[in-house]
């Protein structure tokens, strides 16, 4: 049993959620020469990639304790699997539509 409150989860659903904009960010792109898959970044993900480190190493604690939050590394722990887990799905997603568009290419 773990002594966590149970308003922790807010952090995690609020990561998943900011890690939605990874759409934006990061783009899948097949290479129809040889079928490789590349990943292209804009400017936006090296904004989202500053703004993301000032959260958790300059404002994310003391806004977390400003706040009163008990366990601030757990708070922000939880916030930043949300983030990641969700960025992995994005990106899993845009290959899984990429995968079938290939294949609908090949088929016909």
């Amino acid at each position: 049993m773990y002594n966590i409150p149970l308003y922790y989860i807010l952090f995690s659903i609020g990561g998943l959620l900011i890690g939605k904009l990874y759409y934006l960010s990061h783009k899948v792109i097949v290479n129809q020469e040889n079928l490789g898959l590349s990943l292209e970044n804009n400017g936006l993900s090296i904004v989202f990639l500053i703004v993301l480190i000032t959260i958790r190493f300059i404002i994310g604690e003391k806004l977390l304790e400003k706040f009163h939050v008990i366990l601030v590394t757990d708070a922000l722990n939880l916030f930043f699997m949300g983030i990641y887990y969700s960025k992995w799905k994005v990106i899993m997603q845009q290959i899984d539509n990429l995968y079938y568009l290939v294949l609908k290419q090949f088929k016909m």
